[in-house]
């Protein structure tokens, strides 16, 4: 059952492409990951951008751990953009990358 919150990602989808970070924060278990990583992501996939225009990692996850240094986490996000540029094809936004973002505060 998806529980829709369509006013939140009103809210995030008219400050969208301003080239401003868009930093979600809340108590936890308050849908903040289903807010970005679902209903948001589902709503510029429907705008037309790409798939292939997102980044996303979670640090609560275990596998991520090496992402929890700063200097890591950089350089493998300009990793991944790097990559993205190369392969982007039908991104209607130009060149920009979505990085979703979990867990910063780790």
């Amino acid at each position: 059952m998806d529980i829709l919150r369509n006013d939140y990602v009103a809210k995030i989808a008219a400050k969208s492409w301003n080239g401003k970070v868009k930093i979600i924060n809340g108590i936890r278990r308050c849908g903040k990951s289903y807010l970005l990583s679902h209903l948001y992501k589902q709503y510029l996939l429907q705008q037309g951008v790409s798939e292939d225009c997102f980044v996303e990692i979670d640090l609560e996850k275990d596998i991520n751990s090496a992402y929890r240094n700063p200097n890591t986490l950089c350089d493998y996000v300009m990793g991944q953009c790097a990559a993205l540029d190369g392969r982007r094809r039908n991104n209607i936004h130009g060149r920009d990358t979505i990085l979703l973002q979990q867990e910063i505060l780790y």
